[in-house]
């Protein structure tokens, strides 16, 4: 396999194909996540595995960031100041761009370890 870096690559991640890319892939994928998914070695054992539960996670992040970004002006109104309220909306949009740009690294990591991990028959 070509060690060729897709677009988007994150950058803490060897590129496909090369000696230890996967092992590189699994830790910035446990990095992802609570800390406490560290504890089961099948998440280590099984990266697809891994790169679906990020997918999934990250997603949720990103869904509920946004739902606090659309409702923040409301819901916190009685308890921030409106200027407050405006930094609040300001950092859910950066965080909202970071989970965004997150999901897009995973699922490229999730093609390439899908491309290079099949069990045997398979």
């Amino acid at each position: 396999m070509s060690s060729r870096i897709p677009a988007g690559w994150p950058a803490e991640v060897l590129a496909p194909g090369q000696d230890g890319w996967i092992e590189s892939a699994t830790k910035w994928l446990l990095d992802l996540l609570p800390g406490d998914f560290r504890s089961y070695e099948v998440f280590r054992r099984y990266p697809v595995l891994l790169a679906r539960l990020a997918s999934s996670v990250i997603e949720g992040n990103l869904a509920a960031t946004r739902k606090a970004w659309s409702a923040a002006r409301i819901s916190e109104q009685e308890f921030m100041p409106p200027q407050a309220i405006a930094e609040a909306i300001e950092q859910l949009e950066r965080v909202g761009v970071n989970f965004g740009k997150q999901e897009r690294e995973v699922k490229l990591v999730l093609t390439e370890l899908e491309r290079s991990i099949r069990l045997p028959g398979n």
